[in-house]
């Protein structure tokens, strides 16, 4: 905590002479090509497509807390129950200030762009000329096969038969679906 408090003093006196000398857009500028939270932002937002103007106002409303929090960074010290509570608190915070400033199609598209799945259908989808739309329907039809098959072997009523014959058929049909969507080269490169 000490060289913590310490990194962060020496921080904000960096910040403060740099902005004597630049303007606020251009120290803007500066911190969006060399802060740890622009770098963060950037690699867990690569399937996103953010406009300049998305990505301005996540950094905006994310450097503050990522300083005080090291929200890219995992929690710190496990036992710490109060400090976790109220870091994790921030972050749901910070999501909620996020879904406003993006607006709730984009804050989904920012929200399905995060997961890993979605991130390997768009690069499959880019290499293979694919456009991103077609990646993201393509992560809808996966998204109802789960919900399926985690419905199907929730389901008392059907035999263990039933559940993988009902499954086989859903994965059938999402495999026919992915290569309508992403085409033989793009659904192949997901397997």
């Amino acid at each position: 905590p000490e060289d913590r408090a310490e990194f962060l003093r020496i921080k904000q006196e960096r910040r403060a002479e740099l902005a004597k000398v630049l303007s606020p857009q251009e120290l803007e500028n500066f911190e969006l090509s060399t802060s740890a939270t622009a770098t963060m932002l950037k690699r867990e937002m690569t399937a996103f497509n953010a406009t300049d103007e998305e990505f301005r106002k996540i950094f905006r409303l994310t450097q503050p807390l990522d300083e005080e929090y090291s929200l890219g960074r995992p929690i710190r010290d496990p036992e710490d129950v109060e400090g976790n509570a109220k870091r994790k608190q921030v972050e749901r915070d910070l999501q909620e200030q996020v879904r406003a400033a993006l607006g709730e199609e984009r804050y989904a598209e920012l929200e399905r762009s995060r997961d890993p799945f979605y991130k390997s259908l768009v690069k499959a989808a880019e290499d293979a000329g694919i456009p991103r739309t077609s990646a993201a329907q393509a992560f809808e039809v996966q998204k109802v096969v789960r919900e399926e098959t985690a419905r199907v072997f929730n389901d008392p009523a059907l035999t263990p038969e039933q559940r993988q014959q009902a499954v086989a058929a859903m994965q059938a049909q999402a495999d026919r679906t992915l290569v309508e969507l992403l085409g033989e080269q793009g659904a192949n490169a997901l397997k």
